[in-house]
């Protein structure tokens, strides 16, 4: 799949209304305050407050300055960005180590709930969240991404962290939570890594035009061509996940650089000559 998970062009598509995600929303939060939990005194005031001052921010800056918004939160509490470092008990290759496990377990989880889920808009949205955050990680190891890059990558990954806290907060209060504002603030955090690492894509839309009717849509295709990406399952399939067309799904799944993978037209070519069934 193409780094980010981006996806050409508008999209139609519904609302996924409200989803009951409490499992997968609650595990990701967990796992983190625990993780840093050692480091500082109370987690959860701690990203309470990082989460409202990150979203309080307008979209044309969330993305690519809410780094500033933790460090200085971080600053408050130790003084210095070192002294925070000094206290935590693992470096920056093993915290993201850390979340790229954390991130393939749950997604692992996601994706087969939305195979089974009788309105599934709401796990792809979920899941095209954890990809871009996964994402984002596998292009700052694998990758020598410039400081400039970095800023992007550190505060558009904080900001889809930030929505994603705060879908858990209203799910663990009302059990049911409506996923268009995450979906809609993909959309944004796409565009913003786009910008500073391909800035000579086009085929990526103007957020700030993108409706969040269409960003559901979106998101929803990503988290489909994940599932199909992962999944052994066919192009009708992926198509009714993402809410498509098969021919329309394909121009998707061409886009994100997913290999197509086509069935027989025939019954002579469903069995190879040694007996076995094509691919």
């Amino acid at each position: 799949m193409g780094r980010f998970g981006g996806i050409k062009g508008d999209a139609g598509g519904e609302y996924p209304g409200q989803i009951d995600l409490s499992m997968p929303l609650a595990l990701v939060v967990r796992q983190i305050e625990v993780a840093t939990s050692i480091s500082i005194d109370d987690p959860e005031e701690f990203f309470e407050a990082v989460v409202n001052n990150v979203l309080d921010q307008p979209p044309e800056h969330r993305f690519t300055e809410s780094i500033e918004v933790i460090e200085k939160h971080v600053n408050e509490e130790f003084g210095t960005l070192d002294a925070f470092e000094a206290v935590l008990p693992f470096d920056n290759e093993m915290a993201i180590q850390f979340l790229e496990n954390l991130l393939e377990m749950v997604m692992d989880d996601v994706i087969e709930d939305s195979l089974h889920a009788d309105n599934p808009s709401g796990h792809l949205i979920l899941l095209s969240a954890f990809e871009f955050l996964n994402s984002c990680l596998e292009f700052t190891h694998d990758s020598e991404p410039t400081e400039d890059e970095r800023k992007i990558l550190a505060s558009s990954f904080i900001a889809v962290y930030a929505r994603i806290y705060r879908a858990w907060q209203i799910d663990s209060e009302e059990s049911w939570v409506d996923l268009s504002p995450l979906a809609n603030d993909l959309v944004w955090a796409r565009s913003a890594l786009l910008g500073k690492i391909a800035p000579n894509s086009k085929d990526y839309p103007d957020p700030s035009n993108t409706s969040m009717h269409q960003s559901v849509a979106m998101q929803r295709q990503v988290g489909a061509v994940v599932v199909y990406d992962t999944e052994d399952i066919s192009v009708n399939r992926g198509a009714e996940l993402a809410g498509l067309t098969q021919n329309d799904f394909v121009e998707v799944l061409k886009a994100a650089e997913v290999e197509v993978r086509y069935g027989p037209e025939s019954a002579e070519e469903l069995f190879s000559e040694d007996g076995s069934i094509d691919e």
